[in-house]
């Protein structure tokens, strides 16, 4: 018995952490989320049977998803399937809004399942050769072009918001945005720059390179007020410190982050209520509603909206729509506030907006084969010395693909972006283990040394 759980302890582990994450979600619907009812939190009258096919499906992906983290692709699907799939599976089931929702489960968990395989199909690395000086000046100077084209548009609306009152800095950037770059220069900023610098920090104990990334994050939120930008800094921190500054790669970080981000709430909640601490309130409801009970739930909504409303076919995103004509007068997220009758931009996840949205349960399937594909190539990317510094670096695109479309991610969110530099960074680290050229070794004269004490004695 003893031998058997040491060798399969961490797929225990796995799936303990899975079931424990499915029953606090399941909690939280059914108590924490009664306050905000009128968002889309219905709750059904769901049978034991289906309740235990959804628990089958939540769970199933940890039986397989691997332990180790040894490629850019694990450590994000184990991101999703702790923020994104779990919830995305289980809470559009206790809404029960459609009686064929069970349905959505399946495809979901297929979908998903292709993100995990698809990666494991074997390619050859792809290997980009820039000098660390080259990258340095590239790095700079699209750095201060995105920070001046940003402070040129926002700099005289720049206010650092309480994150209890967002909403009137984000109409004012909202109305300074239109009509330019401004989306692409701050999401490269937010999602790209500055995560990667607060990442070279960390790996590398760089303080210049974290608090110039930090203060990137800051300047960022002062424009649109965004709480995940700030949000980003704190798991940045702690993701590093829990998962990737070990000597091997766990999920268990991963999964310890996600579980303390439920549990914190609840027990905080034990000694106070959202009618006596303003705080209280603004943290369940950054982490009940909007970090995991919209995830889901909205979810379940474009579900129930788009099996009687004509589908996209992936209109929404841009390119796609100058060929194929977009049905609807205001975006996708707008689209599903207004059936809500809230005036809200109602963002969802990728398989709510590429693959509900844009073509039911098949584009589901669909989107999880694109971004299976797409992680792969990022694996053939990035080159195992620079692993940590691209998974630190891409929680804020990590938070993104919980409300928004993989497509926004990639390329308005800066992931595409982030992935080539990580593949072209050089960092110390990697310069020390190349070994020294012989040219490079005539002069120099600690290396020189070192061969003639380790060489043999000439008889």
């Amino acid at each position: 018995r003893l031998s058997f759980l040491k060798r399969y302890w961490e797929r225990i582990c796995a799936i303990v952490f899975a079931c424990s994450c499915f029953w606090l979600l399941y909690y939280i619907y059914v108590e924490k989320l009664r306050r905000w009812d009128y968002l889309g939190f219905p709750l059904g009258n769901v049978s034991g049977t289906t309740l235990s096919i959804c628990f089958l499906i939540a769970i199933a992906p940890a039986f397989f998803t691997p332990t180790d983290i040894k490629r850019f692709s694990t450590f994000i699907t184990w991101c999703i399937y702790f923020f994104v799939y779990i919830p995305v599976v289980l809470y559009p089931i206790l809404q029960e809004l459609r009686p064929d929702v069970l349905d959505l489960c399946f495809a979901v968990g297929i979908s998903f399942s292709l993100i995990i395989w698809i990666p494991r199909i074997k390619a050859s690395q792809v290997k980009v050769r820039i000098s660390r000086a080259t990258f340095k000046c590239t790095f700079a100077a699209l750095y201060i072009i995105l920070v001046v084209y940003s402070f040129a548009i926002f700099g005289s609306s720049l206010s650092f918001s309480d994150i209890t009152d967002v909403y009137g800095q984000r109409s004012l950037a909202g109305e300074l945005s239109v009509g330019n770059l401004a989306g692409y220069a701050t999401g490269w900023l937010s999602g790209c720059f500055n995560p990667l610098l607060m990442a070279i920090g960390l790996r590398h104990k760089n303080r210049l390179c974290l608090a110039i990334g930090i203060a990137g994050q800051l300047f960022v939120y002062a424009t649109f007020a965004m709480k995940s930008i700030l949000l980003s800094i704190v798991i940045i921190l702690a993701m590093y410190w829990l998962v990737l500054r070990r000597e091997k790669i766990k999920f268990h970080g991963i999964a310890i982050f996600a579980l303390v981000s439920l549990i914190a709430p609840l027990v905080f909640g034990l000694m106070t209520t959202a009618e006596d601490s303003v705080l209280y309130e603004n943290i369940s409801a950054i982490v009940f509603m909007r970090t995991y009970g919209m995830v889901g739930a909205i979810t379940g909504t474009y579900y129930d909206f788009f099996s009687q409303n004509l589908h996209t076919l992936y209109s929404h995103i841009n390119v796609v729509s100058t060929f194929v004509s977009y049905p609807y007068a205001v975006s996708v997220g707008e689209v599903i506030g207004q059936s809500m009758n809230l005036d809200m931009n109602a963002n969802a996840n990728f398989f709510a907006t590429d693959g509900i949205a844009a073509a039911g349960l098949l584009g589901v399937v669909l989107i999880g084969a694109f971004i299976g594909f797409t992680l792969r190539w990022f694996d053939s990317l990035i080159p195992a010395v620079n692993l940590r510094v691209a998974c630190a670096a891409a929680m804020p695109n990590i938070i993104n693909l919980s409300n928004a479309s993989f497509f926004t991610t990639l390329l308005t969110g800066g992931l595409f972006l982030l992935v080539l530099m990580c593949s072209a960074w050089r960092g110390p680290a990697e310069l020390r283990a190349q070994p020294i050229s012989a040219e490079k070794a005539r002069w120099n004269p600690r290396f020189f040394s070192r061969s003639r004490r380790s060489a043999s004695p000439v008889l």
